[in-house]
């Protein structure tokens, strides 16, 4: 009995805990005099800046015109603390944007509000402070930094992010290098989708809940009859209002009083004790609806399947014919497909070189990283894996991530924790890795 008590106070102390930290009420352009006046954020005396309130919510919605689209929303409201934390007006934000496959900045609005002589003064950004620039064949970056940021600032900022690309929904992070006094993510998606969802970090959030909810598609629908005019069957059209109702999965995570994350000796990646929620597209099935079941990450098979179906990767190994000649010179009398290795990789060493961005997808084709002497790692080792088929040696791109990058999720497969890709090649049942990125590796 004293067992189920204890229990019970326990329970309900959680309860009392949780429902005595409800999300504040924030809004956009409207500090509190204490969030003014503030000068050392309490729980770090030592804080250069502090996250005062971060709120982030992805969600999944038919779009009558477009299908199903992905939109991400995020309000940020950052003090700046100490002269070091005025860097925590520049931001950078990296958008997905190769072909037609694309992200979408909208809505931004940001505040940078100073208290002056006991007054308020708000500075507005302006949209020519706003720069563009591409990364890469893949990402596009816009930065900007925020106008008037000096000692004692509050900065308010808004964006809205949509795209398509309904697999791209975005990782949430809890904690930075400096303390978040109350962050909080939503996910919302139909019930035709089913995303992995893992969380890293040691910080304890404040609530993980989930729910459910309905919504409609309504759409009109223009059916093909036949109607009786005289006798006669005439072809007519009419249009049916139609109605899909659907379930919606709800995710609610918040974290408070998260503190800094900071460097260490002998860290692998800090992005591997991050406080966050990782979210990657597993499959969709939409075979209630006369639709198809499209597997994504559900498997290692999946994920080697799609890659190898893919203009970037698996495709560009198919497309090797113009190695021929040049395999032929190099390997021409050689014997020993050791030394047939040997002389390949040297040759990619000392004539590619590498332009310094990590990645497993290729952002050009593979005789167009052999004719430019240039390419990202992932041109290069693949580059290196089909000249080595070519010259029939067993060879097998491996995916991996650095340890730059961070840990592999063991939840369940994940191609999003990947950044990498090297060369595997078994000769006479020996394994042996290459990465031919480094001339001297």
């Amino acid at each position: 009995m004293k067992s189920l008590t204890l229990s019970l106070v326990l329970s309900l102390c959680f309860f009392a805990r949780v429902s005595a930290q409800e999300a504040p009420k924030i809004k956009f352009e409207k500090p509190s005099d204490e969030e003014l006046s503030m000068k050392i954020y309490p729980k770090d005396s030592t804080a250069d800046a502090v996250i005062l309130y971060d709120d982030g919510s992805s969600y999944v919605k038919y779009d009558l015109e477009k299908g199903f689209m992905l939109t991400f929303e995020r309000f940020v409201r950052i003090k700046i603390l100490r002269q070091n934390g005025v860097e925590w007006g520049n931001f950078h934000l990296s958008l997905y944007s190769h072909n037609l496959n694309k992200e979408d900045l909208n809505h931004m609005k940001g505040t940078t509000i100073n208290l002056e002589n006991g007054k308020i003064v708000k500075t507005e950004l302006k949209k020519n402070a706003v720069f563009r620039e591409r990364e890469n064949k893949y990402r596009e970056s816009v930065k900007f930094s925020m106008p008037a940021v000096k000692v004692g600032s509050i900065i308010d900022l808004q964006y809205c992010i949509t795209t398509e690309m309904t697999w791209n929904l975005r990782n949430w992070k809890f904690q930075y290098k400096i303390p978040v006094k109350w962050s909080q993510y939503k996910v919302v998606y139909p019930e035709y989708f089913n995303y992995n969802q893992s969380s890293l970090g040691y910080h304890q959030l404040l609530y993980n809940k989930r729910s459910q909810s309905t919504e409609n598609i309504s759409y009109t629908e223009r059916v093909d009859n036949h109607s009786n005019y005289g006798g006669f069957s005439v072809p007519t059209t009419q249009a049916v209002a139609r109605t899909i109702t659907y379930t919606n999965q709800i995710f609610e995570y918040a974290a408070t009083d998260i503190p800094a994350i900071r460097e260490e000796p002998y860290l692998t990646s800090l992005n591997n004790y991050t406080a966050q929620i990782k979210v990657e597209l597993n499959n969709t099935n939409f075979s209630r609806i006369g639709g198809s079941v499209h597997n994504y990450t559900s498997s290692w098979n999946e994920i080697a399947k799609q890659l190898d179906e893919d203009d970037s990767f698996g495709q560009q190994l198919k497309s090797n014919g113009f190695l021929s000649d040049d395999v032929e010179k190099l390997t021409k009398g050689v014997t020993g497909n050791e030394t047939k290795l040997n002389i390949i990789y040297n040759f990619i060493q000392q004539s590619i070189k590498w332009d310094g961005f990590n990645s497993f997808y290729t952002d050009k084709s593979l005789k167009k990283v052999f004719n430019d002497k240039i390419g990202n790692s992932a041109g290069i080792n693949l580059l290196l894996t089909a000249m080595l088929r070519k010259a029939d040696i067993d060879a097998s791109p491996v995916l991996l991530s650095t340890r730059e990058n961070g840990i592999l999720s063991i939840a369940h497969p994940t191609l999003s924790d990947c950044n990498y890709v090297i060369v595997r090649t078994n000769i006479d049942g020996k394994q042996i890795f290459l990465d031919a990125t480094e001339p001297n590796l």
